[in-house]
């Protein structure tokens, strides 16, 4: 959304970002919650963390490195999947 227009009742989407880098998970935590239509509710640094936090409906839209240690982006959206059907993703 932008300012100056109003939109009610616009629910917000709930983000879920996960990145092994400090800054860059950071940095789009910022960026992406300067947005009045998301809301980051969860920003971890590994794929394990992540799953081991999130639970059916916690997010809408995961947003994920691909190339992480020990649990990759890849094998994160699979579990993900295999826990949430349906699970939107943006790498």
């Amino acid at each position: 959304l932008r300012e100056g227009i109003f939109m009610p009742d616009v629910p917000q989407t709930q983000v879920l970002i996960v990145d092994d880098h400090d800054a860059v998970r950071q940095a789009l935590g910022v960026l992406l919650g300067l947005e009045k239509d998301i809301r980051v509710v969860g920003e971890f640094a590994s794929g394990e963390e992540a799953l081991n936090a999130v639970t059916q409906g916690s997010f809408d839209v995961l947003v994920t490195d691909l190339w992480m240690k020990s649990l990759n982006g890849i094998e994160l959206i699979k579990k993900l999947r295999e826990m949430i059907p349906g699970t939107l993703t943006l790498v």
